[in-house]
């Protein structure tokens, strides 16, 4: 795989990273116990084991085949963290004794960052670094970024994923940039079935069908509140087409009223026109009329006493006055006639006050 013999010089390097995980491993170890929690069921839950058989290459001609076996344990629905081993061939190179190490990677998941259409594949990407070595040339450090697909078989076997994994490759601590590729397919043994596991669970579908479940109720709610609304519609609706009837009913009976008004309209002018001994008095001025409320200011037996008073009233200035019998014989002098009481008792009011004696005949 043309490893090269320039690694000794920075293997205090690669010590001070073993001697870092070593440190991080006691740790883990020391906070679980603070925490009082169960380390088996911690190593287990939400967890999985792998093997994965790939190519690694430097981008020339040389290619390696290598293995690697793996334990993934999730954090949370997104982030999980990854250590295995490798074993590999060089059988490509000059190295024929093979090589191994050691490997830590950080993964997202990226399915469960966003709303996923298919809940039997997800996509995620990592970053991490492989401690490589051979007995010829020694340990080479390695930092990776790659990404992959996991896949559930199916139902029956849900504890079961394929892992298809793409990685490139760069020792940060060597002068000669050399960059590595790894290509690799696997299969993982998760220890939670697909319902149980975080790794499987999008948070945000279960948002979305926590959302879509509430919608329902709300529009179930909508159609009741909405059922009741049109229902009160239709009731106000029927109380408007009652109105609606009453209201013509209204009309018809006002336009025979107004019907009826004006024939005795008729009836009253046919009167006035007729010649017969029937006397109706004159208006005075716009606001008098023929039948309404009469200055009255005198009744006698005789017709001549009654001639006399109206010529007396008249020479006075009360042209309009004239002289009407009533039905029990009687010649009453009228001075004025009105169709408003208010102007007729003023009008009268006046008279009494200059020294006439009259009185209101309604």
């Amino acid at each position: 795989m043309g490893f090269q013999n320039n690694f000794k010089p920075y293997n205090f390097k690669i010590m001070k990273i073993k001697k870092a995980l070593i440190i991080l491993a006691i740790f883990m170890s020391y906070t679980l116990k603070a925490q009082e929690v169960n380390p088996i069921n911690t190593i287990f839950n939400n967890a999985s084991v792998g093997v994965n058989i790939g190519l690694i290459s430097d981008l020339s001609d040389i290619t390696d085949n290598i293995t690697y076996i793996n334990y993934t344990k999730h954090i949370n629905h997104v982030i999980a963290l990854q250590f295995g081993g490798t074993l590999g061939g060089v059988s490509n190179s000059h190295f024929e004794d093979g090589l191994n190490g050691v490997s830590a990677n950080g993964i997202i998941n990226l399915s469960n960052l966003t709303f996923s259409a298919n809940s039997k594949s997800l996509l995620y990407v990592s970053a991490g670094g492989h401690l490589l070595e051979t007995k010829t040339e020694g340990t080479e450090a390695i930092a990776n970024v790659g990404g992959g697909m996991k896949y559930n078989i199916n139902d029956q076997y849900q504890r079961i994923d394929l892992d298809f994994s793409a990685k490139l490759g760069i020792n940060p601590f060597s002068d000669e940039t050399r960059i590595y590729s790894t290509f690799g397919l696997g299969i993982n043994y998760r220890f939670n079935t697909t319902e149980e596991s975080v790794e499987w669970n999008n948070p945000l579908d279960l948002i979305y069908e926590d959302l879509t479940e509430l919608k329902t109720k709300v529009d179930s709610a909508n159609d009741t509140k909405m059922k009741a609304i049109v229902a009160k519609i239709r009731t106000q609706d029927a109380k408007i087409s009652s109105n609606n009837s009453d209201i013509k009913n209204m009309f018809n009976i006002t336009k025979s009223s107004i019907s009826q008004i004006e024939q005795l309209n008729t009836e009253i002018v046919e009167l006035k026109s007729k010649d017969d001994k029937r006397e109706f008095i004159s208006s005075v001025n716009d606001n008098e009329i023929t039948i309404g409320y009469h200055i009255i200011a005198g009744s006698y037996a005789s017709k001549e006493n009654a001639g006399k008073q109206l010529k007396q009233l008249q020479r006075e200035g009360f042209t309009s006055s004239n002289i009407q019998e009533s039905a029990n014989g009687l010649f009453r002098v009228f001075i004025a006639s009105y169709k408003n009481k208010d102007e007729a008792l003023t009008e009268m009011n006046k008279l009494k006050a200059s020294g006439k004696s009259v009185w209101l005949l309604e």
